[in-house]
């Protein structure tokens, strides 16, 4: 590849690992780097800059490989364990991790052939095991070597941080709020699965999420990661999980037996039914 010779960037490049980022993540090839260096060429522009000006990148990926350049120079965030009661990612060969290789079967087969699935988890009330569920689904997507997210979109009471042993200072509520890139947390033992705390919401949880912001991080999300799955909060009790679900444009209901009333249920999918979202199945949750 030749690339345009003569000006120097000294004084304006991105921080450390910004362009190496942006060209992993967002696909970068010759042509465009090419075209990013000739823009360089006659404008004094940093290497994001010329690649937003380009098209090439959006705002959420320069916002995203800011972040990790920030982490790298910082320090990373703290990594995650899976709790021990996340069992498929402890116990390949138990029952329960079968199971939840099933689901994952059938949720793709529904969700097609789109370059990212996103989904969100939602049921009518606490305690249903929606937290474990989305953990676990995401947990096994990553095991098929495929770049997953896991984004815990429950401002109200966040139930994905104490599994993964973390704690919920910063997340997607302050990516939100503040326009700032998202502080992810890998996993260890599991090198394709990212995780977002819900971190604390100033204002109203439901405003955030049915927010344009939210839809700037998926367009980043969805060119870096093949899985994308949100936790919620209860439909029964606020509506953030509608918004998410309207984002996300897939929905994975789910029950508890012998605890979710009938009428929850039914409310629930009609309630789904009224956003943009595809309804997958649902779930009977039996723990």
């Amino acid at each position: 590849m030749s690339l345009v010779p003569g000006r120097q960037f000294a004084n304006t490049e991105d921080p450390a690992h910004v362009a190496q980022y942006l060209i992993r993540y967002a696909g970068l090839g010759e042509d465009a780097l090419q075209a990013i260096a000739e823009l360089r060429a006659r404008e004094e522009l940093r290497f994001s800059e010329a690649a937003l000006r380009l098209g090439l990148v959006t705002q959420a990926d320069v916002d995203a490989a800011l972040g990790a350049s920030r982490n790298l120079e910082s320090g990373r965030p703290a990594r995650a364990q899976a709790d021990a009661q996340l069992v498929v990612a402890h116990d390949p060969f138990h029952p329960h991790s079968e199971q939840i290789r099933v689901l994952r079967t059938a949720v793709l087969m529904r969700q097609g052939e789109a370059a990212a699935n996103v989904l969100a988890v939602v049921s009518s009330q606490r305690g249903e095991g929606r937290s474990r569920l989305a953990a676990e689904l995401a947990i096994s997507c990553a095991q098929l070597n495929q770049p997953t997210l896991l984004v815990d979109a429950d401002m109200r009471n966040p139930g994905l941080h104490p599994l993964f042993g973390l704690d919920n200072a910063r997340g997607l509520a302050n990516a939100l709020a503040e326009t700032a890139p998202p502080q992810l947390h890998g996993v260890n033992g599991l090198p394709q699965l990212s995780l977002l705390t819900a971190g604390r919401a100033a204002g109203n949880p439901l405003e955030l999420l049915s927010s344009d912001a939210l839809d700037a991080l998926l367009v980043g999300w969805r060119r870096r990661y093949r899985h994308i799955v949100f936790d919620t909060p209860a439909v029964a009790s606020y509506s953030d999980a509608l918004a998410v679900a309207n984002h996300a444009g897939a929905a994975l209901p789910l029950a508890r037996l012998h605890r979710t009333p009938t009428r929850d249920w039914k409310t629930l999918i009609q309630r789904l039914h009224s956003t943009r979202a595809r309804v997958l199945g649902g779930v009977l949750n039996r723990i």
